[in-house]
């Protein structure tokens, strides 16, 4: 079992990490991705990783939310990236670039500057896609709209890479589209993550997503510490509002209920799915 995609670095203190993990690997938990978001996330998550060396992997990269539109602020953000750049080559397990992406629904906190926002992210992330093609690393992809069914940062995110003629792996996480987007971006090669939201009543898109994309696309995710799963007991986490990789166990089980298959089946082609995605975490 791998939780393909969760956030260890930003929420827990070193205690609390080491519960979270021998819970996870006590369920026949294997491999953690932890996601980082900039350069911060990226000191903890190697701190992680000194102690869990076998266990728990990272990923590179600067959030789409990062950008405010303000050139200054943004020269730092990309000298910034551009230090964390060069640590790579003696970085300790690293699997992915990102997330990255376009958010557009951080556009309503700058009214006055979304304009310059737009670019920036479109920038920050051609950034992360020469990274990964440097490093030859899938890419963790960030996507959301303005609404609930604004499709259009998938759209464009398609089209950048598109025209950026990238070559690896991609894997589109927490995805929130229906099953025809889910289609196109299964028929370009890509990856789509599953996590919690899977299990909401209200979820009806995603769940048929889950059910219908071949399993050999499917990966399975926690976005920890957000997004619990609805079938998970509370009790069961060291803090009842704060998500664990042990969630994504709960989000299986609903993958089996949805395709009517064993949860050993989903586990374990979620399982070959997610090590084809991240092949240097072999």
């Amino acid at each position: 079992m791998i939780d393909a995609h969760c956030h260890l670095n930003a929420t827990y203190t070193a205690e609390s990490v080491g519960n979270i993990i021998d819970k996870f690997v006590a369920s026949q938990g294997e491999r953690i991705v932890d996601v980082t978001t900039s350069s911060e996330d990226f000191l903890v998550s190697q701190r992680i990783i000194s102690q869990y060396p076998d266990l728990v992997f990272s990923t590179v990269g600067f959030h789409p939310e990062s950008p405010d539109g303000v050139a200054e602020a943004f020269e730092k953000l990309i000298v910034g990236f551009t230090e964390l750049s060069s640590t790579l080559p003696n970085a300790r397990n690293i699997v992915g670039i990102g997330e990255t992406g376009i958010d557009y629904s951080f556009f309503a906190n700058f009214p006055s500057t979304h304009v310059q926002v737009l670019e920036q992210q479109r920038e920050l992330f051609v950034k992360h896609i020469a990274l990964a093609k440097q490093f030859q690393l899938p890419l963790v992809i960030h996507a959301r709209g303005r609404h609930l069914l604004d499709y259009s940062a998938y759209s464009e995110i398609l089209s950048i890479l598109l025209q950026e003629r990238f070559q690896f792996s991609v894997y589109f996480h927490s995805f929130g589209g229906d099953y025809q987007l889910a289609k196109k971006i299964v028929d370009a090669g890509y990856f789509i993550g599953v996590n919690g939201i899977v299990t909401y009543s209200n979820a009806k898109a995603i769940a048929e997503v889950a059910t219908k994309i071949p399993s050999e696309f499917l990966v399975l995710e926690t976005d920890s510490p957000f997004l619990i799963p609805s079938n998970l007991e509370r009790k069961l986490l060291e803090n009842p509002k704060i998500n664990e990789p042990i969630g994504v166990l709960y989000t299986a089980k609903r993958v089996a209920t949805l395709r009517q298959i064993q949860l050993e089946e989903v586990l374990q082609r979620a399982t070959n799915a997610t090590k084809k995605l991240f092949a240097k975490m072999l």
